[in-house]
């Protein structure tokens, strides 16, 4: 990840408020292990949100002085009302911090929401592509023309083994980057399994891996079952 689509896209803020998908998550953790500025500011912004919560969470208790407190000099404050006179500034301060999270959740995260709510509730055409009988050992490599789409369905036969408890479908970008990773249980192993299968902002021309792990509940290690190769061309068919 390029530090200016960090900066431009708010990933500080972004992955602290758990926003951000599992793929970005990961690569932003790249990121940040290797970029001062990023540590820095992620560093800062945390220690900043966890005083707000730990100051909003703290009671203002509101004490009668005593007499001998009353009686002494104005000019004098003990720490303690010093402490008293400086939260109120603070208290301030983190609801303005507050304030700005919920504007910017408000105007930003929000709007997103709503609108990848209402695409989902459209209808929506896009290319499929069989990888049933696919086999990345020889054969010819299926291909797609995505017409301007950025999805696929990808239909694709597991196999399935009795010992093994569940299944994981990651699908591999051009450059050998994990897009998505996707759980099946045993239940939907047993048919053909059709995957609505988004191939990232820009849907590259080249050829993507759906890769097929097998999970057994009694080991840590996940089993490789299948390697499935396929063409993309993003172009407009002819």
């Amino acid at each position: 990840m390029e530090h200016s689509f960090a900066v431009e896209h708010h990933m500080v803020e972004q992955y602290l408020l758990e926003e951000l998908s599992p793929e970005l998550r990961d690569e932003f953790e790249d990121h940040y292990f290797g970029c001062q500025e990023c540590a820095a500011e992620l560093l800062e912004t945390s220690e900043f949100l966890q005083a707000v919560r730990a100051e909003l969470q703290r009671p203002q208790l509101i004490s009668k002085p005593s007499a001998e407190q009353e009686s002494k000099p104005a000019s004098r404050p003990s720490s303690a009302r010093n402490l008293l006179q400086w939260r109120p500034a603070f208290t301030i301060a983190a609801l303005a911090a507050c304030l700005v999270i919920v504007l910017y959740q408000s105007t930003i995260t929000l709007p997103h929401l709503r609108s990848e709510i209402a695409s989902l509730n459209q209808p929506e055409a896009f290319p499929s592509l069989s990888l049933v009988g696919g086999n990345s050992r020889g054969g010819d490599i299926p291909s797609v023309t995505l017409n301007g789409a950025k999805t696929l369905l990808l239909q694709v036969d597991i196999p399935s083994q009795d010992q093994l408890t569940s299944y994981i479908c990651t699908l591999y970008s051009p450059q050998h980057q994990p897009l998505w990773t996707v759980q099946l249980s045993r239940e939907q192993a047993k048919n053909t399994v059709s995957i609505r299968a988004p191939l990232g902002s820009q849907g590259v021309s080249g050829t993507y891996s759906l890769q097929v792990q097998g999970h057994q509940s009694s080991s840590a290690t996940d089993v490789e079952l299948a390697s499935y190769p396929f063409r993309v061309t993003a172009g407009q068919g002819h």
